[in-house]
């Protein structure tokens, strides 16, 4: 004997959707795309901090001596200040990402205080 549900009943809760692949997708290759795009800036810091903490001269033109712990680092030093010029190349995704970075911050709190004042 099949038992007929009452078409006046309330509906059971459905249950909160499941987070989708894509979803996943999209987020880990703006995070990974958001990171590729910064490293040129980051290496440039990077270079600019420990020269600085270090007293040693950094440029383009050649590798100058730096010593940390016995150990020559100019060459690495240098290696970081010349991929500075790849900010030339990553400069619009740099700024696509804070754009995008910004568009999700808004998102995220767009969807709070409608949920907050109890909006659909």
């Amino acid at each position: 004997m099949t038992m007929i549900r009452d078409p006046w009943a309330p509906l059971p809760p459905s249950p909160p959707p499941a987070p989708r692949r894509r979803t996943r997708l999209v987020w880990l290759l703006a995070v990974a795309g958001t990171a590729l795009a910064w490293l040129p800036l980051l290496s440039v810091v990077l270079c600019a901090t420990l020269a600085g903490a270090l007293g040693c001269q950094v440029d383009e033109g050649s590798v100058h001596p730096c010593m940390l712990g016995g150990v020559d680092i100019g060459p690495t030093l240098y290696v970081l200040g010349v991929m500075g010029w790849l900010m030339l190349a990553t400069a619009p995704f740099m700024l696509l990402s804070i754009v995008f970075w910004l568009g999700a911050a808004l998102r995220f709190l767009w969807r709070r205080w409608r949920g907050a004042t109890g909006a659909t």
